[in-house]
């Protein structure tokens, strides 16, 4: 019986993992963002937001930030981007802006070194 519980626990600690790597691949993180309906009500955008990982949000708020740099962003684009924005500084950065833009200044030239 303890021999079937550990294998037990094994296999929920490997998909627990599994579940974790797959919410954080940039095309999972797309899809969830894809599969999910436009931005009409706030609440609704942070529930939806506040269901995805944080390297989810950090991936989408990287994307916002490229998009926004080369065009202007169509309304709804726009929504999306300030809620996410708005989940990953409460729940990825504690609410704390200083520590989100040193966090987005780092990520900006490590990309432009690549």
């Amino acid at each position: 019986m303890r021999k079937l519980a550990k294998q037990c626990w094994v296999l929920l600690a490997v998909l627990a993992a599994a579940s974790a790597n797959a919410q954080s691949d940039p095309a999972s993180c797309q899809a969830q963002l894809a599969s999910s309906e436009a931005i009409i009500d706030r609440d609704v955008g942070l529930a939806k937001f506040e269901r995805l990982s944080d390297q989810c949000l950090r991936q989408h708020f990287m994307a916002c930030s490229a998009q926004s740099s080369r065009e202007m962003l169509d309304s709804g684009t726009a929504a999306s981007c300030s809620v996410g924005y708005e989940v990953l500084l409460t729940r990825g950065f504690a609410g704390n802006f200083q520590s989100l833009l040193a966090w987005w200044r780092s990520q900006r030239e490590t990309s432009a070194k690549q």
